[in-house]
């Protein structure tokens, strides 16, 4: 299992965080990857919530709220599309905590398991944790001028003071 993790401060209230991120479509708002979000679920809130998500590089992905405690955490578990074939078992977890001097501290989690044996671990080592760390920093970032500004990122990514590690 391969895990990376960023966490960033945000100056706005825990609530309002919350509301963002467990407004699954609002996705297209603040990370920069997705050009377009949308429900795949009739269940609009709590486990069994589900979004589509289209990205820029042509690729896409399914996604369903697996765990979730209200204003505390959201686990949210990719498990069909394109953007998923070279892993298994891809879970995000969003943790809200308060920020030192106010505001909302937003750690993100990123587990999965590389498919294709020895092969995967390679990708895994060359590609894929790249790949999750710049995006875990893109949406991060995104999320924090959404949330202060109510600003969408339109496509750009922006910079942020995130603390990022990886764990193989």
């Amino acid at each position: 299992m391969s895990t990376i993790t960023g966490e960033i401060q945000i100056a706005a209230p825990r609530e309002k965080v919350w509301a963002i991120l467990t407004d699954l479509p609002a996705v297209q708002y603040y990370n920069p990857g997705v050009t377009q979000a949308r429900w795949n679920s009739s269940t609009r809130e709590g486990v069994g919530a589900g979004r589509h998500c289209d990205f820029r590089s042509g690729l896409n992905v399914e996604e369903r709220i697996a765990a979730w405690q209200p204003g505390e955490y959201v686990v949210i578990e990719l498990y069909a599309g394109s953007a998923v074939a070279p892993i298994s078992n891809g879970r995000a977890r969003l943790t809200l905590d308060r920020a030192t001097g106010g505001g909302t501290a937003v750690t993100m989690q990123m587990a999965y398991e590389p498919k294709y044996g020895l092969i995967g671990k390679l990708m895994d080592a060359l590609m894929i944790r790249k790949g999750f760390r710049q995006g875990i920093a893109e949406v991060l970032g995104g999320l924090k001028h959404y949330a202060e500004t109510g600003e969408p990122v339109n496509g750009q990514p922006r910079n942020t003071a995130l603390v990022a590690t990886a764990v193989a």
